[in-house]
């Protein structure tokens, strides 16, 4: 298992920088999703998605393929989480 956190502040830095993106196995993350987070990550800030064109980047991007980002606003959620704390949001 690789840790992205170092001894110190310096040293996770410079692990964030110099370290690729892991997965570990569990929970299983599909090929989509990972090849989406490793360009959010993408260190060079020009080759980032989103870096041109913002989020119209992210939208077009495999992972969301076939939504429809102008009628997701009245679709319901596959999931609504059940608040048990409400100072916490």
């Amino acid at each position: 298992e690789k840790l992205i956190k170092g001894n110190d502040r310096k040293s996770t830095f410079r692990n964030i920088l110099e370290l690729d993106v892991f997965f570990p196995e569990q929970p299983p993350v599909s090929s989509a999703c990972k090849n989406f987070i490793r360009k959010l990550l993408q260190k060079n800030e020009k080759k980032r998605l989103g870096s041109l064109h913002g989020s119209s980047d992210v939208k077009r991007d495999n992972f969301f393929q076939g939504i429809n980002w102008a009628l997701l606003r009245h679709m319901t959620p596959p999931i609504i989480p059940t608040v048990t704390n409400p100072i916490e949001g």
